[in-house]
């Protein structure tokens, strides 16, 4: 650059010895790229000499190395950080999964237990019905082979009397009207001759299959018609042979060869229709389960007929467990209906029951909610009023 008297002015030369100074100064810090780039300003602007370049390259490497140095302390600072988090990661980890094993040994031995409960449970239940079953099996079994027997029996006995129905017919239509119209034949006095011609009119035919008299029943009306009468064995005999029919009709003519008196009458009878194998019979009945048929009648029906057989038990059911054993007898909601109402005697369930069959009806039959199965009442030849029946006869 030229001035005006003719001399050029020369460029003012840089420091470098200084900018190295304070760039190496600076390195301590963040500074030092700061002050770098301002050196490569200033180089730009200046010639440098040989020597500071030699210090310009010393001070780059150093100024890199220590960038490396920073670089690796805050990579191994990083590290440890991650390092020690890792550490405290897993570690919890590891305490959870431990907390876990116990929860999940704790459940598996409750599992465990009430596993074996269970099996100890079913076990026993699968028991009591095996033994249960066996034991009805058994006694079907029992059942039809003696009903077998007695039926190849009475067969034979038929076949050996049937050359002889004529003539036991004939004696027994002239016992009858030796009964009605002559009187009975001992030392009875006129006015006892007519008590028991009443009484007999009440006394209510047995024919062995029917269900609406009950065995002992049928003798109970025998024996309230004698009460307080002089009367002959004989005659006693003649009056129950005529208040037989069906089935017991014939099962009486072959028997009566053994008859002296109404005692032995009155065995055999209790053994051929009451015995203990049948009152067995009966009880399982009764503590069976759905056991009731629509086509046998109403629920009331059904109940009624039960609980008169339960009642001549020997040994007796008590009403409670008559009860509770009748209400299986029903469908699922009708049993569950009877439990829900705490029915606890026979009064109570009848009217109850009655309750549940109308509403039965009432849902099967919109059109017509208010009627119900009508209760048939049939009369005998006497003029007796038994026990009635329902739909198909009454037969349970």
């Amino acid at each position: 650059m030229k001035l005006r008297s003719g001399k050029i002015k020369e460029e003012p030369k840089m420091d470098v010895t200084k900018e190295v100074s304070a760039i190496t100064e600076n390195m301590e810090d963040n500074s030092a790229c700061t002050s770098f780039h301002g050196m490569e300003e200033t180089l730009r602007t200046s010639t440098p000499k040989g020597d500071d370049i030699g210090k310009l390259v010393n001070v780059i490497q150093l100024m890199s190395q220590q960038i490396e140095q920073k670089i690796e302390q805050q990579s191994q600072e990083t590290k440890q950080k991650i390092e020690q988090q890792a550490q405290e990661t897993e570690q919890k980890i590891t305490e959870k999964i431990d907390h876990q094993s116990e929860k999940l040994k704790q459940i598996q031995l409750s599992f465990k237990e009430a596993n074996k409960q269970l099996r100890k449970e079913v076990e026993q239940q699968i028991g009591d019905q095996r033994e249960e079953c066996n034991y009805r099996a058994n006694t079907v079994l029992n059942i039809c082979d003696g009903r077998w027997k007695q039926l190849v029996e009475t067969q034979e006995k038929v076949k050996e009397l049937s050359s002889g129905v004529t003539e036991i017919e004939t004696k027994i239509q002239n016992t009858i009207r030796e009964i009605q119209h002559v009187g009975i034949r001992s030392n009875t006095s006129s006015g006892e001759v007519f008590k028991m011609s009443d009484s007999i009119k009440l006394i209510p035919e047995f024919d062995g299959q029917s269900k609406v008299m009950q065995p002992l029943e049928f003798l109970k009306f025998l024996e309230n018609a004698w009460k307080n009468v002089n009367i002959t064995e004989e005659n006693k005999l003649n009056i129950t042979m005529r208040k037989l029919s069906g089935s017991a009709k014939m099962w009486a003519d072959i028997s009566n060869t053994d008859w002296n008196c109404f005692e032995n009458f009155k065995q055999d009878f209790m053994e051929q229709y009451w015995s203990q194998k049948i009152q067995d019979e009966v009880r399982m009945k009764i503590m069976g389960h759905r056991e009731y048929q629509s086509r046998n009648g109403n629920y009331v029906d059904h109940a009624r007929y039960w609980i008169k057989q339960a009642m001549h038990l020997n040994p007796p059911m008590e009403e409670r467990q008559i009860v509770n054993s009748l209400s299986k007898h029903y469908p699922k909601e009708v049993e569950r209906a009877l439990v829900s109402a705490g029915v606890k005697n026979k009064k109570e369930m009848l009217e109850k029951l009655d309750e549940l069959y109308k509403v039965d009806q009432r849902r099967s039959n919109p059109r017509n909610q208010e009627r119900v199965n009508a209760v048939e009442y049939h009369t005998d030849r006497g003029g007796h009023r038994g026990a009635y029946r329902g739909r198909g006869g009454g037969g349970f």
